[in-house]
């Protein structure tokens, strides 16, 4: 009984190591496909806000998102645009940007 029950848990060991260790192969797959999908998503911005000053010359184009949306706000910076403060919209509040057609950013 005593040496089915040691079998057992040596079992159980392995099987929780190949747990842990494909979780953290899974966890690192998926870093690197959200690092990916972030790079992307700002190369996109990076051109609509080319094409919004280029062919259809936009003055300026304005970018708005929650206070907390660290990510967005983080993406909107990367691309020039300059936070200019506070606003409320449908009851809540948000902060916006705004990037000026020949500002230090603008891709023409």
């Amino acid at each position: 009984m005593t040496i089915w029950l040691i079998v057992l848990l040596v079992i159980l060991t392995v099987c929780w190591y190949e747990i842990l260790k494909t979780r953290e192969l899974v966890m690192k797959r998926c870093q690197q496909v959200c690092a990916e999908a972030q790079l992307q998503f700002l190369d996109q911005t990076v051109a609509v806000i080319a094409d919004g000053f280029g062919r259809v010359q936009l003055p300026r184009i304005l970018s708005w998102t929650l206070p907390h949306n660290a990510a967005s706000r983080r993406v909107m910076e990367k691309c020039g645009l300059e936070l200019h403060g506070t606003t409320c919209w449908k009851g809540v509040e948000h902060v916006w940007y705004s990037l000026t057609a020949g500002g230090p950013a603008d891709p023409a």
